[in-house]
């Protein structure tokens, strides 16, 4: 009686470590990146992450192709990421940088200051 007992109460010790542990992993996280439709984001650092396919997740699906800021639950499952989307912003376009053109300052001085 005292073995099968004890039994039981180390597949429940092992039961909940083994739950704690996965929920200790999920934190609150934001990433940045490119949304696509088929419930992936790719991070500006090139990590991927499945969004989870609820309301939020859906929501998020409709800016395919465009960059994001997605804020989520982010759980780590078998080496992959998962994103709970709790809000999401897009981002506009960064411009190219060989749009943008850098023009000197000119400081303009009255031309009767010379005389002066």
């Amino acid at each position: 009686m005292k073995k099968g007992c004890g039994f039981l109460v180390f597949c429940c010790v092992l039961s909940a470590l083994v739950f704690f542990s996965t929920v200790i992993s999920a934190q609150q996280g934001t990433v940045i990146g490119t949304v696509y439709s088929n419930y992936e984001i790719e991070a500006d650092d090139g990590t991927v992450y499945l969004v989870v396919a609820d309301d939020k997740g859906e929501e998020l699906m409709l800016l395919d192709g465009a960059r994001a800021r997605v804020t989520g639950i982010i759980d780590e499952i078998n080496g992959e990421y998962a994103i709970t989307v709790t809000s999401f912003s897009e981002l506009a376009e960064l411009p190219l940088e060989e749009s943008i053109v850098e023009e000197p300052l000119e400081e303009e001085f009255p031309e009767n200051m010379e005389e002066q």
